[in-house]
């Protein structure tokens, strides 16, 4: 047998190998096992494995920033390290009701500044910038966190139904709103595409930018075609027949480039959620999860159940892509790549208002799952059945 032969033989049964892993019906069944549960206020006496402790306490801390961030007239915002803290509370002034004063601490408790800033906040995850959002309506401050806070007002459209969100490496800021923007932490415009909706449906992207999708719906344009263009002057097209069923999903890199174009088949969607790595985008709306393939740029799994209700929900990817956590209304359910369900829990019979998309986090060797609802932190293993 040739040595050429062995060589390809080898090469088309890794092939067959990685497909039938990531495309096909894995062997492998998951089932979750809970190790404990505590309330907010005791979550450091919580039972976990020694070696992953450390940072699965570091991340129940940002579920647990998560929770506690809205409130009618108040916000608590944390950086992921834990470097900064930010308190926001709303001015007295009736026509400033999007203005609030925000008061800084560092990680020992110590305040380090305290001034005006939009309202809305958000936190990059090196603990280093934060934007604030609010009040005059095409107005992004952007905030670097040092011994005086320098504010940077950087003209942009705003809408009240924006996405907004610093990538998790912190090294850009995505803004969605009339327009999609990437820019940097001191608020420069690297890129920027004109919609013809007046706000986005639902924002995602990949830890590093790299991948960015976009979700809009026709509802909000008069019943036209949704379109992302590189001028502002978007052509309107009325929408043929029945097309009103449908949201349109565009997937962007992070020049800006548009690789890819989904029509789906439902009117809204809730939730997105890249994989670690930006290969797998997972679109969740009322009874419909599609799970794409980016590179491939197809839908390899679906779930189309009633037993699933994504107009609330939270989904997170494991660390190796093969798992896709969702939790919604109390309920905590475990999928493979296909949409198939492989174990499920109940964490709650209350009626839970977690907030939507920050509840789960999985450990880094990804046999640790943290769930989190009002008033609990959930810790569950993730063991083969």
């Amino acid at each position: 047998m040739s040595e050429k032969f062995i060589v390809l033989a080898v090469s088309f049964f890794l092939m067959i190998l990685y497909l039938t892993k990531v495309y096909g019906d894995s062997p492998k069944k998951y089932k979750l096992s809970l190790i404990g549960e505590k309330n907010w206020s005791d979550i450091s006496q919580l039972k976990l494995p020694k070696k992953e402790k450390k940072e699965l306490l570091y991340k129940s801390n940002v579920l647990y920033a998560a929770h506690n961030r809205y409130q009618a007239d108040h916000v608590v915002a944390f950086s992921s390290n834990g470097k900064f803290k930010v308190e926001m509370r709303r001015t007295d002034e009736p026509l400033d009701e999007d203005l609030g004063v925000a008061t800084i601490y560092d990680s020992l408790g110590n305040k380090i500044w305290e001034g005006t800033v939009g309202f809305w906040v958000y936190p990059s995850n090196n603990g280093d910038d934060f934007v604030s959002v609010g009040s005059e309506a095409s107005v992004i401050r952007f905030h670097k966190i040092s011994d005086t806070i320098a504010t940077l007002d950087k003209k942009t459209p705003y809408v009240l139904a924006s996405r907004y969100g610093f990538t998790f490496d912190a090294k850009y800021f995505v803004g969605a709103g009339s327009t999609l923007e990437l820019l940097t932490c001191e608020g420069d415009v690297i890129w920027r595409k004109y919609t013809n909706s007046p706000a986005p449906r639902e924002l995602a992207f990949s830890y590093d930018a790299s991948k960015i999708a976009l979700a809009l719906m026709p509802h909000l344009l008069g019943w036209q075609v949704p379109q992302l263009t590189d001028t502002e002057d978007t052509v309107s097209k009325a929408l043929p027949d029945r097309s009103i069923k449908n949201s349109y999903l565009f997937i962007l890199n992070r020049d800006g480039e548009v690789l890819h174009k989904e029509i789906l088949d439902w009117p809204v969607v809730h939730q997105m959620t890249f994989s670690p790595k930006g290969d797998f985008l997972a679109v969740g709306g009322y009874n419909h999860l599609s799970i794409f393939d980016v590179n491939a740029k197809k839908v390899i799994g679906k779930h189309d159940q009633n037993s699933l209700n994504f107009s609330h929900c939270s989904m997170a990817f494991s660390p190796s892509s093969d798992l896709l956590a969702i939790q919604s209304y109390g309920n905590l359910y475990l999928l493979n790549l296909k949409g198939k369900i492989t174990d499920y829990a109940r964490l709650t019979d209350d009626f839970d208002t977690s907030p939507v998309g920050l509840t789960l986090a999985f450990s880094e060797s990804g046999k640790i799952l943290l769930a989190s609802t009002n008033n609990k932190l959930y810790a569950f293993k993730i063991e083969e059945k």
